[in-house]
């Protein structure tokens, strides 16, 4: 299971609501599975941090990802999913409650 995790955006606006909306279910999951994670922007990201290209992620310290978001594909390459609690954070109370149908988290954490 992974530590650590780093996600560095850019600067630039979100051009695609839904894939901002999956990031940030993403991140909220492996926070609540107790995985230390951090999103920063280049204002706000501690001095050291840099990365050349934006957005990035990190994991355990190993660069993954640069010049865009993650594939749903990706994700679960990189991180086990069935190992975190079963929730994919949707509004609705999670998979064990209301189903992932309209859950924008819902491709990366169950693959459909």
């Amino acid at each position: 299971m992974i530590k650590s995790l780093t996600w560095m955006d850019s600067l630039e606006e979100p051009e695609d609501a839904a894939a901002e909306a999956r990031l940030s279910l993403i991140l909220a999951r492996l926070k609540a599975a107790g995985i230390d994670v951090h999103r920063w922007d280049p204002l706000t990201a501690p001095a050291g941090c840099g990365f050349q290209t934006l957005p990035a992620l990190e994991i355990d310290g190993e660069v993954k990802c640069t010049g865009r978001k993650p594939t749903a594909e990706e994700w679960r390459q990189w991180i086990d999913f069935d190992a975190l609690p079963r929730r994919c954070g949707c509004a609705s109370g999670g998979c064990a409650s209301a189903g992932c149908a309209g859950c924008p988290g819902r491709e990366v954490c169950h693959g459909k």
